[in-house]
Parts: structure tokens; C-alpha cells; sequence
């Protein structure tokens, strides 16, 4: 099985990157910095072809957000 985690540097994302990599199931991680792919999701135009040209992956798992500060 193939995975794709955005936003794998983050609370969430780094824990499910983590415990599947220990399930042996292949994972890709897309982060701004310290992954396999370093990619600004919000380039919307770029990230839709991130997306469509990674066709051998199961399953792609959103863990991005944007924090919000006052």
C-alpha cells in the first residue's frame, strides 16, 4: 500500500506518518520543509498536479491546516 500524507510535519501528520511507517506500509510525506517532498500546498495550481501526477498511491491523507493567531 502507497500513502501520501500533506502536511506531515505537523501534530497530526507526523504521528500517522510515523505509525504507519511502522505498519511497513510506503509512505510519501509533502511538507514545506523536512520531507520527502518539500511543496508549499498553498500553490493550489501546483498542488492539483502534485495530486493528479501521483497515481501509484492508495490513499492520500490531508493533515495540513493553518493555524490561526489573533
Amino acid at each position: 500500500m502507497n500513502v501520501m500524507i500533506l502536511g506531515s510535519n505537523g501534530m497530526n501528520g507526523h504521528m500517522i506518518a510515523k505509525f504507519l511507517q511502522s505498519k511497513k506500509i510506503n509512505v510519501r510525506t509533502v511538507s514545506r520543509k523536512n520531507a520527502d517532498i518539500k511543496f508549499d500546498l498553498f500553490d493550489y495550481s501546483k498542488l492539483n498536479d502534485l495530486i493528479e501526477n501521483m497515481k501509484e498511491y492508495d490513499f492520500i491523507i490531508n493533515c495540513a491546516g493553518c493555524l490561526v493567531s489573533e
